[in-house]
């Protein structure tokens, strides 16, 4: 009884702050640049059409803010498949060499395949 008590206020509450903020995305689309799964959660809260390149991806914290740092550059980069990472972490991996010779690993955590994720 308590749970759905508690899911029920936790549904209102977010309710209450996603209409206003999908009215704002809906006037101005927005692109999400995140390190994990969350932003496919937060346009799907917001009813906009996922328009990232990050969506099913998993960044490591080291790899995002090397991204980030250079974010212009490192998004005109190719992307490589990375056979090693894949075979150790079970799904694919590409990686994106930075300016600097540092390895930016994506892994595509919820594809089958480096081609179908790319």
């Amino acid at each position: 009884m308590k749970h759905k008590l508690f899911h029920s206020i936790k549904l209102k509450i977010r309710n209450l702050y996603l209409k206003p903020t999908s009215k704002l995305a809906k006037e101005k689309p927005i692109s999400i640049v995140c390190n994990t799964c969350l932003a496919g959660f937060i346009y799907r809260d917001l009813k906009q059409r996922f328009d990232t390149p990050f969506i099913n991806t998993f960044i490591p914290i080291r790899s995002y803010i090397l991204l980030l740092s250079n974010f212009e550059t490192n998004l005109k980069k190719e992307i490589k498949y990375n056979e090693e990472l894949t075979i150790k972490s079970k799904c694919p991996v590409g990686t994106i060499v930075d300016d600097d010779g540092n390895d930016i690993n994506l892994y595509f955590s919820h594809s089958d395949s480096f081609e179908s994720a790319i």
